[in-house]
Protein backbone atom coordinates (compact mmCIF):
# COMPACT_ATOMS: atom_id res chain seq x y z
CA UNK A 1 0.00 0.00 0.00
CA UNK A 2 1.23 3.20 -0.78
CA UNK A 3 -0.17 6.48 0.93
CA UNK A 4 0.06 9.79 -0.94
CA UNK A 5 -0.61 12.97 0.90
CA UNK A 6 -1.56 14.64 -2.35
CA UNK A 7 1.36 17.32 -2.69
CA UNK A 8 2.05 18.10 0.55
CA UNK A 9 5.93 18.12 1.63
CA UNK A 10 6.67 14.99 3.49
CA UNK A 11 10.35 15.58 5.22
CA UNK A 12 10.53 13.69 8.78
CA UNK A 13 11.21 9.44 9.19
CA UNK A 14 9.60 8.51 12.73
CA UNK A 15 9.50 5.61 14.73
CA UNK A 16 6.42 3.96 16.33
CA UNK A 17 6.86 1.90 20.03
CA UNK A 18 6.56 -1.19 17.90
CA UNK A 19 9.09 -0.97 15.36
CA UNK A 20 6.90 0.13 12.70
CA UNK A 21 9.17 2.85 10.16
CA UNK A 22 7.21 6.18 8.30
CA UNK A 23 9.23 7.51 5.42
CA UNK A 24 8.47 10.48 2.93
CA UNK A 25 10.56 12.46 0.49
CA UNK A 26 8.91 15.31 -1.57
CA UNK A 27 10.27 18.40 -3.38
CA UNK A 28 9.39 18.02 -7.14
CA UNK A 29 8.05 14.55 -6.55
CA UNK A 30 4.72 13.57 -5.73
CA UNK A 31 4.54 12.70 -2.13
CA UNK A 32 4.35 8.85 -0.63
CA UNK A 33 4.43 7.78 2.59
CA UNK A 34 5.97 4.12 3.25
CA UNK A 35 5.47 2.28 6.18
CA UNK A 36 8.30 -0.24 6.96
CA UNK A 37 9.10 -2.91 9.56
CA UNK A 38 12.29 -1.69 10.93
CA UNK A 39 14.43 -4.73 12.10
CA UNK A 40 13.24 -6.75 8.89
CA UNK A 41 13.07 -3.51 6.34
CA UNK A 42 9.60 -5.49 5.32
CA UNK A 43 6.57 -2.75 4.26
CA UNK A 44 3.21 -2.99 6.61
CA UNK A 45 0.24 -1.63 6.62
CA UNK A 46 -0.59 -0.18 9.91
CA UNK A 47 -4.26 -1.82 10.14
CA UNK A 48 -3.33 -5.19 9.08
CA UNK A 49 0.36 -6.01 9.12
CA UNK A 50 0.26 -7.53 5.93
CA UNK A 51 3.43 -7.12 2.97
CA UNK A 52 2.15 -4.61 0.65
CA UNK A 53 2.01 -4.76 -3.30
CA UNK A 54 5.29 -2.77 -3.39
CA UNK A 55 8.86 -5.04 -2.93
CA UNK A 56 10.02 -5.12 0.54
CA UNK A 57 13.03 -3.86 -0.57
CA UNK A 58 11.52 -0.87 -1.87
CA UNK A 59 12.80 2.24 -0.44
CA UNK A 60 10.45 5.00 -1.91
CA UNK A 61 8.72 5.45 -5.38
CA UNK A 62 8.41 8.51 -6.60
CA UNK A 63 7.14 10.37 -9.42
CA UNK A 64 9.01 12.80 -11.58
CA UNK A 65 7.44 17.03 -12.15
CA UNK A 66 5.88 18.17 -14.46
CA UNK A 67 5.83 21.55 -13.11
CA UNK A 68 2.58 23.97 -14.18
CA UNK A 69 5.45 26.64 -15.73
CA UNK A 70 6.83 24.43 -18.38
CA UNK A 71 5.57 24.44 -21.42
CA UNK A 72 4.58 20.71 -21.06
CA UNK A 73 2.80 21.94 -18.18
CA UNK A 74 -0.50 20.20 -20.10
CA UNK A 75 1.09 16.97 -20.86
CA UNK A 76 0.63 13.69 -19.03
CA UNK A 77 2.63 12.73 -16.19
CA UNK A 78 5.90 12.00 -18.06
CA UNK A 79 7.32 8.52 -18.75
CA UNK A 80 10.62 7.86 -17.34
CA UNK A 81 13.24 5.91 -19.95
CA UNK A 82 16.37 7.01 -18.64
CA UNK A 83 18.56 7.53 -15.44
CA UNK A 84 22.09 8.14 -14.04
CA UNK A 85 23.89 8.37 -10.57
CA UNK A 86 26.76 10.34 -10.78
CA UNK A 87 30.25 8.60 -9.81
CA UNK A 88 30.35 9.97 -5.75
CA UNK A 89 26.29 8.49 -5.59
CA UNK A 90 24.93 11.91 -4.41
CA UNK A 91 23.15 13.14 -7.25
CA UNK A 92 20.88 11.25 -9.61
CA UNK A 93 19.44 12.27 -13.27
CA UNK A 94 16.60 11.15 -14.91
CA UNK A 95 14.77 12.23 -18.27
CA UNK A 96 12.01 10.98 -20.41
CA UNK A 97 9.43 12.26 -23.05
CA UNK A 98 8.98 15.75 -21.59
CA UNK A 99 11.92 16.85 -22.18
CA UNK A 100 13.06 17.92 -19.18
CA UNK A 101 16.54 16.74 -17.12
CA UNK A 102 15.39 16.91 -13.33
CA UNK A 103 18.52 16.53 -11.27
CA UNK A 104 17.92 15.17 -7.55
CA UNK A 105 19.31 14.92 -4.44
CA UNK A 106 19.71 11.33 -3.39
CA UNK A 107 20.10 11.68 0.53
CA UNK A 108 17.07 14.00 0.77
CA UNK A 109 15.12 13.88 -2.42
CA UNK A 110 15.56 17.53 -3.26
CA UNK A 111 15.28 18.45 -6.84
CA UNK A 112 18.64 20.37 -7.71
CA UNK A 113 17.61 21.46 -10.68
CA UNK A 114 15.38 21.37 -14.11
CA UNK A 115 17.14 21.42 -17.61
CA UNK A 116 15.05 22.71 -20.27
CA UNK A 117 16.54 23.14 -23.27
CA UNK A 118 16.05 20.01 -25.25
CA UNK A 119 13.02 20.43 -27.63
CA UNK A 120 12.12 16.32 -27.52
CA UNK A 121 12.48 13.28 -26.03
CA UNK A 122 15.34 12.90 -23.72
CA UNK A 123 16.73 9.08 -24.52
CA UNK A 124 19.78 9.61 -22.94
CA UNK A 125 21.64 11.33 -19.69
CA UNK A 126 25.12 10.05 -18.64
CA UNK A 127 28.06 11.65 -16.21
CA UNK A 128 31.25 11.87 -16.89
CA UNK A 129 33.65 9.72 -14.98
CA UNK A 130 34.39 12.79 -12.49
CA UNK A 131 31.01 13.39 -11.95
CA UNK A 132 31.63 17.21 -12.91
CA UNK A 133 29.45 16.99 -16.43
CA UNK A 134 26.28 15.41 -17.40
CA UNK A 135 25.64 14.54 -21.56
CA UNK A 136 22.11 14.19 -22.19
CA UNK A 137 20.59 13.43 -25.79
CA UNK A 138 17.78 12.54 -27.54
CA UNK A 139 14.94 12.94 -30.70
CA UNK A 140 15.78 16.44 -31.19
CA UNK A 141 19.29 14.85 -32.71
CA UNK A 142 21.80 16.88 -30.14
CA UNK A 143 24.20 16.06 -27.68
CA UNK A 144 24.05 18.67 -24.81
CA UNK A 145 26.80 19.18 -22.06
CA UNK A 146 25.85 20.73 -18.98
CA UNK A 147 27.75 21.08 -15.33
CA UNK A 148 26.30 18.71 -13.20
CA UNK A 149 27.05 20.88 -10.19
CA UNK A 150 24.81 24.09 -11.27
CA UNK A 151 22.81 22.77 -13.79
CA UNK A 152 24.55 25.21 -15.85
CA UNK A 153 24.73 24.09 -19.83
CA UNK A 154 27.96 24.24 -21.51
CA UNK A 155 27.32 23.54 -25.15
CA UNK A 156 25.12 21.59 -27.31
CA UNK A 157 26.54 19.79 -30.70
CA UNK A 158 25.95 17.54 -33.08
CA UNK A 159 27.19 15.92 -36.30
CA UNK A 160 30.48 17.43 -37.44
CA UNK A 161 30.73 19.31 -34.29
CA UNK A 162 28.65 22.01 -34.82
CA UNK A 163 28.17 23.64 -31.46
CA UNK A 164 25.94 25.95 -32.96
CA UNK A 165 24.07 23.85 -34.62
CA UNK A 166 20.19 25.25 -34.90
CA UNK A 167 17.37 23.03 -34.59
CA UNK A 168 16.20 22.60 -38.79
CA UNK A 169 20.07 21.84 -38.97
CA UNK A 170 20.35 19.24 -36.69
CA UNK A 171 17.19 17.82 -37.92
CA UNK A 172 18.00 17.28 -41.21
CA UNK A 173 22.50 16.44 -40.40
CA UNK A 174 22.18 13.78 -37.53
CA UNK A 175 19.46 11.23 -36.52
CA UNK A 176 18.18 10.69 -33.58
CA UNK A 177 20.35 9.97 -30.39
CA UNK A 178 19.56 6.79 -28.17
CA UNK A 179 22.51 5.99 -26.47
CA UNK A 180 25.81 8.03 -25.02
CA UNK A 181 28.83 6.81 -23.16
CA UNK A 182 32.00 9.01 -21.55
CA UNK A 183 35.28 7.62 -22.34
CA UNK A 184 37.45 6.42 -19.28
CA UNK A 185 39.05 9.28 -18.82
CA UNK A 186 35.93 11.79 -19.63
CA UNK A 187 37.73 13.58 -22.71
CA UNK A 188 35.57 12.04 -25.12
CA UNK A 189 31.92 11.07 -25.87
CA UNK A 190 30.93 7.98 -27.91
CA UNK A 191 26.98 8.70 -29.93
CA UNK A 192 24.99 6.46 -31.04
CA UNK A 193 21.16 6.36 -32.85
CA UNK A 194 18.69 5.67 -35.52
CA UNK A 195 21.28 5.41 -37.97
CA UNK A 196 24.46 2.72 -39.26
CA UNK A 197 27.27 4.77 -37.55
CA UNK A 198 28.25 5.81 -33.91
CA UNK A 199 30.16 9.08 -33.45
CA UNK A 200 33.27 10.05 -30.93
CA UNK A 201 33.56 13.82 -29.76
CA UNK A 202 36.09 15.92 -28.22
CA UNK A 203 34.43 16.89 -25.02
CA UNK A 204 35.93 19.76 -24.52
CA UNK A 205 35.79 21.42 -28.07
CA UNK A 206 32.78 19.46 -29.60
CA UNK A 207 34.28 18.10 -32.57
CA UNK A 208 34.02 15.08 -34.23
CA UNK A 209 37.21 12.90 -34.07
CA UNK A 210 35.77 10.02 -35.66
CA UNK A 211 32.81 7.73 -36.98
CA UNK A 212 32.86 3.80 -36.45
CA UNK A 213 30.53 1.98 -39.09
CA UNK A 214 27.86 0.15 -37.40
CA UNK A 215 25.65 -3.24 -38.72
CA UNK A 216 22.51 -1.40 -38.96
CA UNK A 217 20.78 1.85 -38.87
CA UNK A 218 19.50 1.30 -35.13
CA UNK A 219 21.91 1.29 -32.98
CA UNK A 220 20.69 1.20 -29.49
CA UNK A 221 23.46 0.38 -26.95
CA UNK A 222 26.79 1.60 -26.64
CA UNK A 223 29.88 1.27 -23.58
CA UNK A 224 33.61 1.62 -23.52
CA UNK A 225 35.83 -0.77 -22.09
CA UNK A 226 37.58 0.52 -18.89
CA UNK A 227 40.80 1.40 -20.46
CA UNK A 228 38.97 2.96 -22.80
CA UNK A 229 40.94 1.09 -25.81
CA UNK A 230 37.60 -0.89 -26.86
CA UNK A 231 34.28 0.02 -27.90
CA UNK A 232 31.16 -2.14 -28.49
CA UNK A 233 27.71 -1.30 -30.00
CA UNK A 234 24.21 -3.07 -31.06
CA UNK A 235 21.47 -2.73 -32.19
CA UNK A 236 18.08 -3.99 -34.75
CA UNK A 237 20.48 -6.89 -36.57
CA UNK A 238 21.81 -8.67 -32.86
CA UNK A 239 25.30 -8.08 -33.89
CA UNK A 240 28.17 -7.09 -31.61
CA UNK A 241 30.67 -5.15 -32.93
CA UNK A 242 33.92 -3.96 -30.82
CA UNK A 243 35.76 -1.53 -32.50
CA UNK A 244 39.24 -0.42 -31.45
CA UNK A 245 39.00 3.44 -30.67
CA UNK A 246 42.30 4.65 -31.29
CA UNK A 247 41.73 3.67 -35.21
CA UNK A 248 38.53 2.38 -35.69
CA UNK A 249 38.97 -1.17 -36.49
CA UNK A 250 36.71 -3.49 -36.32
CA UNK A 251 38.15 -6.03 -33.80
CA UNK A 252 35.27 -8.69 -33.43
CA UNK A 253 31.43 -9.06 -34.56
CA UNK A 254 29.52 -11.46 -34.02
CA UNK A 255 25.90 -12.54 -33.71
CA UNK A 256 25.03 -12.35 -30.55
CA UNK A 257 21.11 -12.11 -30.13
CA UNK A 258 18.57 -13.17 -32.69
CA UNK A 259 16.83 -9.80 -32.75
CA UNK A 260 17.24 -6.17 -31.70
CA UNK A 261 19.94 -5.84 -29.01
CA UNK A 262 19.18 -2.55 -26.34
CA UNK A 263 21.56 -2.78 -23.75
CA UNK A 264 24.84 -3.67 -23.49
CA UNK A 265 26.83 -3.56 -20.09
CA UNK A 266 30.62 -3.86 -19.24
CA UNK A 267 31.54 -5.38 -15.47
CA UNK A 268 33.08 -3.76 -13.45
CA UNK A 269 36.63 -5.96 -14.38
CA UNK A 270 36.06 -5.06 -18.29
CA UNK A 271 36.47 -8.46 -18.60
CA UNK A 272 33.07 -9.70 -19.91
CA UNK A 273 29.65 -7.77 -20.98
CA UNK A 274 25.85 -8.35 -20.78
CA UNK A 275 23.74 -7.98 -23.26
CA UNK A 276 19.84 -8.06 -23.50
CA UNK A 277 17.11 -6.84 -25.83
CA UNK A 278 14.02 -8.10 -27.87
CA UNK A 279 13.44 -11.42 -25.48
CA UNK A 280 13.61 -12.51 -22.53
CA UNK A 281 17.16 -13.44 -23.07
CA UNK A 282 20.49 -11.95 -21.15
CA UNK A 283 23.68 -13.02 -22.43
CA UNK A 284 26.93 -12.93 -20.84
CA UNK A 285 30.50 -12.82 -22.95
CA UNK A 286 33.88 -13.07 -22.79
CA UNK A 287 34.62 -9.90 -24.19
CA UNK A 288 38.64 -11.23 -25.60
CA UNK A 289 37.32 -14.23 -27.54
CA UNK A 290 33.30 -13.19 -28.38
CA UNK A 291 32.24 -16.32 -26.59
CA UNK A 292 29.45 -17.10 -24.94
CA UNK A 293 29.85 -17.51 -20.73
CA UNK A 294 26.11 -17.72 -19.69
CA UNK A 295 22.57 -17.37 -20.95
CA UNK A 296 19.62 -16.03 -18.12
CA UNK A 297 16.03 -15.79 -18.73
CA UNK A 298 14.63 -12.71 -17.36
CA UNK A 299 11.36 -13.94 -17.38
CA UNK A 300 8.76 -13.01 -19.41
CA UNK A 301 8.83 -10.28 -23.00
CA UNK A 302 12.11 -7.57 -23.36
CA UNK A 303 14.79 -6.79 -21.50
CA UNK A 304 14.83 -3.15 -21.87
CA UNK A 305 17.43 -2.36 -19.18
CA UNK A 306 20.71 -3.92 -17.70
CA UNK A 307 23.01 -2.84 -14.62
CA UNK A 308 26.10 -4.23 -13.11
CA UNK A 309 25.99 -4.18 -8.95
CA UNK A 310 29.28 -5.43 -8.55
CA UNK A 311 31.06 -8.03 -10.56
CA UNK A 312 28.84 -11.43 -10.39
CA UNK A 313 25.61 -9.27 -9.83
CA UNK A 314 23.74 -7.33 -12.21
CA UNK A 315 20.37 -6.32 -12.43
CA UNK A 316 17.56 -6.65 -15.50
CA UNK A 317 14.79 -4.68 -16.10
CA UNK A 318 11.84 -5.64 -18.62
CA UNK A 319 8.66 -5.44 -20.15
CA UNK A 320 7.16 -7.61 -17.45
CA UNK A 321 7.41 -4.48 -14.97
CA UNK A 322 9.61 -6.13 -12.31
CA UNK A 323 13.12 -5.69 -11.83
CA UNK A 324 14.97 -9.00 -10.68
CA UNK A 325 18.56 -9.59 -9.63
CA UNK A 326 20.80 -12.22 -10.69
CA UNK A 327 24.14 -13.55 -9.26
CA UNK A 328 26.29 -14.42 -12.40
CA UNK A 329 28.53 -16.76 -10.42
CA UNK A 330 25.32 -19.22 -10.24
CA UNK A 331 22.99 -17.89 -12.85
CA UNK A 332 20.51 -17.54 -10.32
CA UNK A 333 17.96 -14.83 -9.31
CA UNK A 334 18.58 -12.93 -6.05
CA UNK A 335 15.97 -10.92 -5.67
CA UNK A 336 12.61 -10.01 -7.92
CA UNK A 337 10.93 -6.55 -6.98
CA UNK A 338 7.54 -5.31 -7.79
CA UNK A 339 5.93 -1.99 -7.81
CA UNK A 340 6.40 -0.39 -11.47
CA UNK A 341 2.81 -1.04 -13.30
CA UNK A 342 4.72 -0.15 -16.85
CA UNK A 343 8.14 -1.51 -18.25
CA UNK A 344 11.25 -0.91 -16.80
CA UNK A 345 12.99 1.15 -19.09
CA UNK A 346 16.20 2.07 -17.19
CA UNK A 347 18.49 0.90 -14.00
CA UNK A 348 20.94 2.76 -12.63
CA UNK A 349 23.68 1.48 -9.63
CA UNK A 350 25.47 3.46 -7.01
CA UNK A 351 29.17 3.17 -6.40
CA UNK A 352 28.57 0.74 -3.56
CA UNK A 353 26.43 -1.07 -5.27
CA UNK A 354 23.57 -1.16 -2.79
CA UNK A 355 20.99 0.93 -3.98
CA UNK A 356 19.45 0.63 -7.23
CA UNK A 357 17.52 3.43 -9.07
CA UNK A 358 14.66 2.60 -11.91
CA UNK A 359 12.52 4.10 -13.71
CA UNK A 360 9.45 3.36 -16.20
CA UNK A 361 6.67 3.49 -18.52
CA UNK A 362 4.84 4.26 -15.73
CA UNK A 363 6.27 7.17 -14.76
CA UNK A 364 7.75 6.73 -11.41
CA UNK A 365 11.30 6.70 -10.19
CA UNK A 366 11.64 4.10 -7.68
CA UNK A 367 14.77 3.30 -5.03
CA UNK A 368 15.22 -0.46 -4.44
CA UNK A 369 17.88 -1.26 -0.97
CA UNK A 370 19.80 -4.45 -2.34
CA UNK A 371 21.41 -6.43 0.52
CA UNK A 372 25.14 -6.86 0.37
CA UNK A 373 27.07 -8.26 -2.39
CA UNK A 374 28.10 -11.84 -0.89
CA UNK A 375 32.09 -12.02 0.02
CA UNK A 376 34.35 -13.49 -2.26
Amino acid sequence: MRFSPRRSAVRRVVVSARGLLATGLVAGWLANVWVWNAPSLRAESPASGTVLNASPQDAFGLQPANPQTSEQSQQATPVVTTVAINPDGVQLATAGDDHLINLWNIEDGKLMHQLRTHTDWVRAVVYSPDGKLLASGGDDRKIHLWDATTGKLIRKFGHKGKETLSDEAAANDQAAIYALQFDPSGKTIAVAGFENVMRLYDVTTGELIRTFDCSCNDIRAVAFSHDGEKLVAGGRDGHIRIWNVADGSVLKDWQGHEHRIRIVAFSPAGDHIATAGENPKIRIWDIATAEQQAEIDHGQGKVLSLCFCGEDRLASGGSDNLVRVWDLSTQKMTASFSGHTGSVAALACDPSGKLLVSGGFDTTIRMWQLNPAKAD
